[in-house]
């Protein structure tokens, strides 16, 4: 177990910003200072600790729902009714949503045909059932060296596990 802890960002007379959870949170204080507009606001920041993960964000949603933070976001509102988004994000979300593009990164293997395709002969045998992880990790990596690159024996287990989402024989494709 880690400690893990929970940091309050406050403004200069002490009005509570947001409530987060994060393992360093001065690095996590450099992610927000790229990403939220709002993080020159920050004048105090406090820092409890607590002994796993599952602790700190139960002391975290509690803070939210207690303190109500200006800046938290719960379904994209902040507790205090407001959007979070600008509307230039907001129209961005319309229009990816509008063309059918889903959020998110795509799975690393069942989203790509050619990942799919290097995999077959091994399904169809048998043979993926007994390859080493390590191994399946090469060929699928080599079959799509421009998606990014698998590193954890754990996507293929998943993926072996569900079925092989995203294959299918080709007699079931001759039949549609």
């Amino acid at each position: 177990m880690k400690l893990t802890a929970l940091y309050r960002y406050s403004d200069a007379k002490w009005n509570l910003l947001y409530v987060g959870v994060a393992l360093n949170p001065i690095s996590r204080l450099y992610h927000h200072r790229n990403e939220k507009p709002w993080v020159f606001e920050i004048k105090h920041i406090s820092v409890e600790w607590f002994p796993s993960r599952a602790a700190a964000f139960g002391a975290e949603t509690m803070a939210i729902k207690t303190e109500n933070p200006k800046y938290n976001c719960v379904d994209g509102k902040s507790p205090n009714g407001g959007s979070l988004h600008s509307e230039r994000t907001i129209a961005g979300f319309e229009a990816r949503r509008r063309a059918g593009l889903k959020f998110g990164r795509k799975h690393s293997i069942k989203s790509s045909p050619r990942r799919i395709g290097a995999m077959a002969p091994y399904i169809e045998s048998g043979e993926v059932f007994t390859m080493p992880p390590k191994e399946a990790l090469r060929i699928l990596n080599k079959a799509d060296p421009k998606n990014r690159k698998i590193t954890s024996f754990e996507t293929f287990r998943r993926w072996r596990r569900e079925g092989f989402p995203g294959y299918q024989r080709a007699e079931e494709l001759a039949n549609e």
